[in-house]
């Protein structure tokens, strides 16, 4: 088990912000932070987007948590370069999951499946967006384990369940058994392609865990049924949002796009996360040229070459997609009704599985998927989407918040983890993110990242005058080692056991 201590005074963002980068690992020598650095992220290219994922995580969309979120699955689910698992968001996590439609909710527990936070139409958009995800999960990546992360307090289950002020966890588990039921009930194509089995033969692992309520600074993550503490994650004070983020299933750029988050100044710790797979596209693709909702099982007119969409289709896996745009824009409402946020981020991806199998393909059958190296049909498909959202903010929508528009900018990712964004809601050319600006800091090397985590301390680079050579000085800011090195025991905020 793992614990986390930290102090209960007020922190910087930046304090905040090297927490998250120091939790981690264990300590390796000194000796070792000899190796030179680099600025791109996550350090090296990507493997291909087959790569083995290992587990299909399903979260809850509320920032506060998204600092103890982060840690807790880059230390659990990672590896060096890039992380281990598709992450999914839901309002309410494990209740997001349970939910087919608009109502009232008959709870606790909520057994009637409804609530008013789901659109009136079309039905069952949540459920089905989180089931096509898993089967683009399995075959992708073959992910084998499945993780439930909740959280009390939570605003979804204090209006979907009845829960009141949502204190305690009983109704979290009950939401997560009735999840759990309908996964292993359900039938996904394997990985490798065949007839469909049951989801309890894909996942024969659960792991179902929960955020308790903070203590100052602290959140402890707890498990089902023994609600036993698993570890102690930081809780960011002040954690409101202002912002929606965007961002594909893909898990070899989840160490880019956190890092992004983390490090830059105008989002830090403040924004709603959502993911669908090709992030823009992925809510584009519900729709039609006109922009109605396009016929379960068809491809509809704006993408005739979508081999998601028929049954099976040339992907083996269709019918998906028609419900992940009506469920990203209640997730648009509900961040603006719980949260306020006033812009929006969409962070693509090139060599996206979506891109290939939706928009770039060009309807062979055999299926053959074309590369996805060019920034411009992600540039196509974010102005569409900033467009859409635009459109659908200007009306009252189901939720009564008032019509608005929202600030919108439109990032992609390339292969080695450099960002470029495209589309702003200021009028302007496109601009290529330079990390080390005043406005983002200068990200590390995997390597420099991984000496920073596993000595508890933080790493800058220095210059010999007379020789011209590059040297890293390290600071310990803890005394949680017994190496005879400098401490600074007044900012000794963080101390991991066994350190």
């Amino acid at each position: 088990m793992i614990n986390r201590q930290a102090g209960t005074r007020g922190l910087s963002a930046g304090d905040w912000t090297r927490l998250k980068r120091i939790q981690g690992a264990t300590p390796v020598p000194t000796t070792a932070v000899s190796q030179s650095i680099s600025v791109s992220i996550p350090g090296n290219a990507p493997p291909t987007n087959s790569a083995g994922a290992t587990a299909f995580v399903l979260a809850c969309i509320d920032p506060r948590y998204a600092s103890a979120l982060e840690a807790f699955l880059a230390e659990e689910l990672s590896q060096p370069g890039f992380f281990t698992y598709d992450l999914f968001i839901l309002a309410g996590a494990s209740l997001g999951g349970t939910l087919t439609g608009p109502g009232t909710p008959n709870g606790p527990p909520n057994t009637n499946n409804l609530c008013t936070v789901v659109s009136p139409s079309p039905s069952n958009n949540w459920r089905s967006t989180l089931l096509d995800h898993i089967q683009a999960a399995i075959t992708l990546h073959d992910v084998s384990t499945f993780y439930v992360i909740d959280h009390l307090d939570c605003g979804a289950f204090k209006v979907c369940d009845n829960a009141g002020d949502d204190l305690i966890p009983g109704p979290h588990e009950d939401q997560y058994n009735a999840l759990k039921a309908i996964i292993d009930a359900a039938l996904f194509y394997p990985n490798g392609g065949g007839a469909k089995i049951a989801g309890s033969t894909i996942f024969p692992t659960w792991t179902g865990l929960y955020f308790d309520i903070p203590v100052n600074s602290l959140t402890s993550l707890r498990d089902y049924p023994t609600n036993t503490a698993q570890q102690v994650e930081v809780f960011p004070p002040n954690s409101s949002a202002k912002v929606l983020v965007l961002g594909c299933i893909d898990p070899r750029f989840n160490a880019a796009l956190s890092a992004f988050l983390v490090d830059y100044k105008e989002v830090q710790f403040i924004y709603d996360l959502f993911i669908l797979a090709g992030a823009s596209l992925g809510v584009n693709q519900s729709y039609n040229t006109d922009g109605t909702l396009r016929a379960n099982a068809t491809t509809g007119t704006a993408y005739p070459n979508n081999s998601l969409a028929p049954n099976p289709g040339r992907s083996g896996v269709g019918p998906l997609g028609r419900h992940w745009g009506p469920t990203f824009f209640d997730h648009l409402s509900i961040a603006r009704l719980l949260h306020n946020i006033t812009q929006v981020w969409v962070f693509d991806h090139l060599d996206c599985g979506a891109y290939k199998l939706i928009k770039l393909n060009n309807g062979q059958t055999p299926l053959v998927l074309p590369p996805d190296n060019d920034i411009q049909p992600h540039i196509t498909e974010i102005v569409k989407l900033q467009d859409r959202i635009n459109a659908y903010t200007s009306t009252t929508d189901y939720l009564n918040n008032a019509p608005t528009t929202l600030g919108f900018k439109g990032f992609v990712m390339d292969m080695t983890g450099n960002i470029t964004k495209v589309v702003d809601s200021v009028p302007g050319s496109a601009e290529q993110i330079n990390f080390g600006s005043s406005r983002i800091r200068n990200p590390s090397s995997d390597y420099t990242d991984m000496v920073a985590r596993r000595s508890a301390d933080f790493v800058t680079q220095s210059q010999n005058t007379s020789s011209l050579t590059p040297s890293l000085t390290v600071t310990r800011i803890c005394s949680c080692t017994s190496t005879p090195l400098r401490t600074r025991l007044a900012n000794c905020v963080f101390c991991k056991n066994g350190f």
